[in-house]
Formats: structure tokens, C-alpha cells, sequence
């Protein structure tokens, strides 16, 4: 079973959405999918749309049938990790601008 309950998700995928770029899908892959285990990264369905997109990384990420963290933590703790890392590079990088 996932981590996240539906309300969870909905939640964190409305944050996703107020990324800088979530609109640049291979750019949105690269930052969230970070430090994913291969077997797991390469199983998320790739998004036609920005919010299709960050939908099926989340829901590939916390996925229901892990039952116990690959080798590293859990994917969808390692996904929010980056978005948190790459939210503060963005924060900083306008404040040196």
C-alpha cells in the first residue's frame, strides 16, 4: 500500500502544480524523479499535460504495491525531498538576481 491517502495526494500534487516549471514536462521528470530507483522511475507513465504529468509521478511513486521502502526510503518521500531542495534553489537564485 502507498503512503499518501487520496486527500494526501490531491493536496501534494495542487503544491506540485505551483512549481516554477511544472509546464516543462522532461524538466518536472528530472527534478521529481531524482534519486527514484530505476525499476520504479522508469514505470511512471509519461503525462500528455503538466497536471497528467505530476498526477502519474505521484501516483508511480507511491505506489500501492510497495509494501516495504526500496533500497533508499520510500519513493514519494524522496520525491517530495526534491521538490522541497529544488523550491529552495529557485528561492535562491531570485534572491541573488
Amino acid at each position: 500500500m502507498g503512503l499518501m491517502n487520496s486527500d494526501e495526494k490531491k493536496i501534494l500534487i495542487t503544491l506540485l502544480r505551483q512549481l516554477p516549471y511544472r509546464d516543462q514536462l522532461p524538466v518536472v521528470r528530472l527534478v521529481l524523479l531524482m534519486h527514484i530507483p530505476p525499476d520504479i522511475k522508469d514505470n511512471v507513465i509519461v503525462g500528455d499535460t503538466p497536471i497528467t504529468n505530476i498526477i502519474n509521478i505521484v501516483d508511480g511513486v507511491d505506489n500501492e504495491s510497495l509494501d516495504t521502502p526500496p533500497d533508499g526510503g520510500w519513493p514519494i518521500l524522496t520525491l517530495i525531498e526534491n521538490a522541497l531542495l529544488d523550491v529552495g534553489r529557485a528561492i535562491l537564485w531570485r534572491s541573488r538576481a
